[in-house]
């Protein structure tokens, strides 16, 4: 009987840690879940014409370009390397702050998990930099970090 007793009290503790754990990691992902629309409503209330101005900037400054590369990465992993330049094709193309928007990470490959971690580990990687450079790098950052 005391063993049957000392592993239900076992039991037990296990089940209330497993619990409290369970518990965080909701409210972890409700905190993730909060900054993500965050960021996405921020990416819609950027105007157009900042996306334009952004795009015809030859050399923007690396905390703008950065944030850019990363989506680009994160919404058009077949892309192979990205630059700038690709950045300026995506910002031409109407459906890439809906793919941004609508990003579910499904069709995510580890290659371009990894080209994001690099970028983020930039030391231009500054999340209130960013959102002071650029009305558009901002929010953008803001969701790839997210």
């Amino acid at each position: 009987r005391q063993a049957e007793a000392a592993l239900a009290a076992q039991s037990a503790g296990r089940v209330r840690r497993a619990t409290q754990a369970q518990s965080g990691a909701r409210a972890r992902i409700e905190v993730v879940q909060q900054t993500l629309e965050e960021a996405k409503k921020a990416i819609r209330a950027v105007p157009k014409r900042n996306f334009e101005e952004l795009r015809l900037l030859k050399n923007p400054p690396e905390c703008v370009r950065i944030p850019l590369e990363a989506a680009v990465v994160m919404v058009r992993p077949h892309v192979g390397k990205v630059n700038w330049t690709e950045v300026q094709t995506a910002l031409r193309d109407s459906k890439f702050i809906p793919d941004i928007l609508n990003f579910d990470g499904r069709g995510w490959t580890q290659d371009a998990k990894d080209k994001v971690e690099e970028l983020l580990r930039s030391p231009a990687w500054n999340l209130d930099d960013i959102s002071r450079s650029s009305r558009v790098a901002g929010p953008i950052a803001m969701w790839v970090h997210t």
